[in-house]
């Protein structure tokens, strides 16, 4: 008998100690798993809100953190992604063209005709410290005193060489004289026929480059809208309304170039 009442004393705690510690450590690994599959939960949310579309989800499904397929679960997802890529409005493209035509007609006021005008001194750029430039307009104030005449009146008079310096260098052909201590006057003489055909081909030129900036336009505008991932239909709108752009703005360059070159061999 004294052998037999020993035996449970070898075999360990008696069994509801045994459940009690089991319950114990089946709650530790529930209370660590759950709160690791929170932190990926809220790290999927995160990413969904923060990438915006399906690219932003996509890379990371492999790692639990996020769903933005569309479906109903409830691992980070909703509806979202379906739409894929950038937004895209065509207004872009039509800012990106018209900058380039605002930037050519400014290189047009630069060209003489026969009469003096205060465009074509104003974007001169005038060196006012050593590889640093400035628009002549923004040291000065340019006023015509007469149909051949030019003046201009410095805000600071220490930058008079500079501006006689860049108005000789400038493609006008123009020699200014000073009248004063912060006053150069600019005199604008009859072209000949030899400075008219050279002033006619600059603005062709301009009109060229102006070209090929709207149809870098274009195809910047071509590029946005196949990363935007539009339908079929909606994509096929979207490149005939660029290519319209487009079309509407080459145009308007070609009556600007020569509409200015008439000015220039007219001498008007």
């Amino acid at each position: 008998s004294d052998s037999s009442s020993s035996l449970p004393a070898a075999a360990g705690p008696p069994l509801a100690v045994l459940l009690t510690q089991l319950r114990g450590y089946a709650k530790g690994i529930n209370k660590g798993g759950g709160g690791k599959g929170k932190e990926k939960k809220a790290k999927g949310e995160k990413k969904a809100k923060g990438g915006g579309g399906a690219a932003g989800g996509a890379n990371d499904d492999d790692e639990g953190d996020g769903n933005i397929d569309g479906d109903d679960d409830d691992d980070g997802g909703g509806s979202g992604g379906d739409d894929g890529g950038d937004e895209f409005d065509t207004s872009k493209v039509d800012e990106l063209i018209d900058g380039s035509i605002e930037a050519m007609e400014r290189d047009l006021g630069k060209l003489r005709t026969g009469r003096a005008s205060p465009g074509m001194l104003e974007n001169i750029p005038v060196e006012v410290a050593h590889g640093s430039f400035v628009p002549l307009r923004q040291i000065g104030s340019i006023a015509a005193k007469n149909a051949q005449t030019l003046s201009v009146m410095l805000f600071d008079q220490s930058h008079k060489g500079a501006v006689s310096k860049a108005i000789m260098d400038s493609p006008l052909g123009l020699v200014p004289r000073e009248d004063g201590d912060d006053t150069l006057v600019v005199p604008v003489p009859e072209m000949t026929a030899e400075t008219k055909r050279e002033m006619a081909k600059m603005a062709a030129r301009g009109g060229e480059a102006a070209k090929m900036s709207v149809r870098n336009a274009r195809k910047k505008g071509l590029e946005m809208m196949k990363r935007a991932k539009l339908p079929q239909d909606d994509e096929k709108r979207a490149e005939k309304e660029i290519q319209k752009l487009h079309d509407e703005a080459v145009k308007k360059i070609t009556t600007l170039v020569a509409a200015k070159e008439k000015s220039i061999m007219s001498g008007k």
